[in-house]
């Protein structure tokens, strides 16, 4: 059992400044904190979280907050907070920077859906990052929807919807960036995706994609792939990341970003239990990209 206060002190916030009695706050329908969150995938799955959001300094969490707050109680009868998560997830480019050494992180709110979510600077190398999510489809929230519910097979292989999103995702963040008129050493696309439900328990699909986004890279924009994966069917849960560095990075730039690159461990079809709210699995071999 986790205590919300205690253990998910930036959630908690967020909680407590939206209104609490709303029928569809978001936090009430996973356990009605500040009290407990019992269910112990959603539990790994907010302690990864809270961890990211934690990296945030006072001003950027106040920025986040602000934006956020009104998704808090706007539940869509389809796809229920997806917004609010989009939102979130912004935080996830702030771990990004933070964790690569840069300083002076700032979300970019200027009201133009033109410009770049994030900008943080590293010595003389200054960097701008996108953070965009692709969601689950509209047929799976139909599958999820249907009663009584319908036993389905795993899916094995990237449907060529699902990978024409994802293409069609990187290259209009790819223009949007690069047709931001301010300067930057390093331009980052942070893709997150949450896999449709039949796809997620199959460790092909995983590397399909990590293949599929590493072939659209470019000389002049960064792809760093981050997976989300929370299940209530079963363990484990996997949050991993791939960062595909462009192939001509000068190497000044190279230094600045490279301090903390990681691989994404990809998931396994045979499921197992080793899982490592950080890295993923602890004993899966990474993948090597190579120029």
């Amino acid at each position: 059992m986790r205590i919300w206060p205690q253990q998910f002190p930036r959630f908690n916030e967020l909680y407590e400044r939206s209104d609490q009695m709303h029928h569809d706050n978001c936090f009430r329908a996973l356990g009605q904190p500040p009290v407990a969150l019992d269910d112990e995938l959603w539990g790994k799955f907010f302690d990864w979280y809270e961890q990211r959001l934690q990296r945030l300094d006072a001003g950027a969490w106040e920025q986040l907050l602000i934006k956020c707050l009104p998704y808090v109680c706007r539940k869509d009868r389809r796809r229920g907070w997806e917004q609010l998560w989009n939102h979130l997830n912004e935080a996830l480019g702030y771990a990004l920077l933070a964790e690569r050494g840069y300083s002076k992180i700032q979300f970019i709110d200027r009201g133009d859906e033109g410009t770049p979510d994030l900008t943080g600077a590293i010595e003389s190398v200054s960097e701008f990052v996108e953070v965009k999510t692709v969601n689950c489809s509209d047929e799976d929230i139909n599958r999820r929807n249907e009663w009584p519910p319908v036993a389905r097979d795993v899916g094995y292989g990237l449907p060529p919807k699902f990978s024409a999103k994802v293409l069609k995702t990187i290259d209009e963040s790819r223009n949007q960036l690069l047709r931001h008129a301010e300067p930057a050493d390093v331009r980052i696309i942070l893709l997150v995706v949450s896999f449709d439900s039949d796809f997620k328990f199959v460790g092909e699909n995983y590397r399909q994609l990590q293949e599929l986004v590493a072939a659209n890279r470019s000389s002049e924009v960064e792809l760093v792939l981050q997976i989300l994966n929370q299940s209530d069917v079963t363990e484990p849960a996997v949050n991993s990341r791939t960062e595909l560095l462009p192939s001509t990075l000068s190497s000044k730039i190279a230094t600045g970003v490279a301090r903390s690159r990681a691989t994404a461990a990809p998931m396994r079809s045979k499921l197992v239990s080793n899982f490592n709210s950080t890295k993923g699995f602890t004993d899966a071999k990474a993948p090597t990209w190579k120029e």
